[in-house]
């Protein structure tokens, strides 16, 4: 955790981020609201929030990206978060350039958790050509987004999670894309009269053609393109199942994917709150499962939950069921991947949606469980 004085810019600077189940750093770059992150750490979501050190939240949205170079940049939508100190951008350092050697620091933010910083070393500087990235002897901690700072908290490069070219660094190692790639971004944004207005535009790395996050391919080239997440080419069948359902309900799946196996969905119920849901696929991609979050068992008095979420799975005459996961209560659905049709799935997520709100009520009122709100894995530190 910081304690040196020297870090107060860093503190008024840097930011969590929040894109549905993402989690990535951010850091104010302009007095016009803006924020450099990771776009991969973002992911294809455009409205996002930030929180600042003290918990204060508040909305922005993603209005440029690059993608070649991992690099997004937000706007805030209105104010910036609040905290004893005001916000104030972070300095890009323009001289000295850096060097082999010199003394750096890497920053994290997570939300509820506050920031992370790390020491590091060049261990060589970037190239005078455009997107070289510097290497530096310390792993990359946290999500990427955060700002690399010098001794006098200038920032001299951004955390990103995929490198410009074929090189990667060393297992673990963290990339940083140098300070010069934001400033060039920022002479184009600052200078927009619609800057309130913009939406990010995808453009395929290898030929600059302009896609949407719908497409896995460049329609143009051919060529792959960066999703975090890509779909699976050993598994087309499974990934058009899921494509084709996800979009029934109107949503991309690129862009609710989460991980090789997964994607983040959300149950509407009539009346009640949104549901987070986890569409999760087997290892052998012949059967799926949908799970929604619902309680946080209490320590004490388990026996008698237990006695309950047996007998409701028992006597239940439906698709659902309740089971734990460590101290976690969670709704599932599951049925081989051929039943994931675009006909049923609009209604089945809607019945697990139903049924996680109405145990959540039932275990909070007769258990006094806590209600669950997601199924994110917990915070890296």
């Amino acid at each position: 955790m910081m304690s040196s004085p020297s870090f107060s810019p860093v503190r008024r600077a840097v930011c969590a981020v929040t894109a549905g189940p993402q989690r990535a750093a951010a850091w104010l770059v302009s007095s016009k609201g803006l924020f450099a992150t990771s776009h991969a750490a973002v992911g294809y979501h455009t409205e996002v929030e930030v929180e600042n050190e003290s918990g204060d939240s508040r909305p922005a949205r993603v209005v440029w990206v690059d993608l070649a170079h991992d690099l997004a940049i937000l706007l805030a939508d209105g104010a910036l978060p609040r905290a004893a100190e005001p916000m104030a951008p972070l300095t890009l350092r323009e001289v000295p350039s850096v060097k082999t050697g010199d003394r750096v620091f890497l920053v994290s933010a997570l939300a509820g958790r506050g920031l992370r910083i790390e020491p590091a070393s060049v261990c060589a500087a970037p190239k005078s050509s455009a997107g070289d990235l510097m290497d530096v002897d310390a792993p990359a901690v946290g999500p990427a987004g955060g700002p690399v700072v010098d001794a006098d908290s200038r920032a001299v490069g951004i955390i990103v999670r995929s490198s410009i070219s074929q090189s990667r660094a060393p297992s673990g190692r963290a990339l940083v894309l140098p300070a010069a790639e934001i400033r060039s971004a920022l002479r184009v944004l600052e200078a927009a009269p619609d800057l309130a207005k913009r939406t990010p535009v995808y453009r395929c790395p290898t030929c600059v053609t302009q896609f949407i996050p719908d497409h896995d391919v460049c329609l143009s080239c051919g060529t792959w393109l960066p999703h975090p997440f890509p779909p699976s080419r050993a598994h087309p069948i499974a990934e058009r199942l899921v494509r084709d359902a996800l979009a029934s309900a109107g949503m991309v799946a690129n862009r609710a994917r989460t991980g090789p196996t997964t994607w983040h969905v959300t149950a509407h119920p009539p009346g009640g709150e949104a549901v987070p849901v986890r569409l999760v696929l087997s290892g052998d991609r012949t059967t799926f499962a949908l799970r929604a979050p619902v309680a946080i068992a209490p320590k004490a008095d388990r026996e008698a939950l237990y006695r309950l979420l047996l007998t409701i799975n028992d006597q239940s005459a439906g698709p659902f069921r309740l089971s734990m996961s460590d101290d976690r209560v969670i709704a599932v659905f599951a049925q081989p991947i051929a039943m994931l049709t675009g006909a049923t799935f609009p209604q089945t997520l809607l019945g697990i949606g139903e049924v996680a709100e109405h145990f959540r009520k039932i275990l909070h009122e007769g258990f006094d469980a806590a209600p669950l709100n997601t199924l994110a894995d917990p915070p890296d530190w």
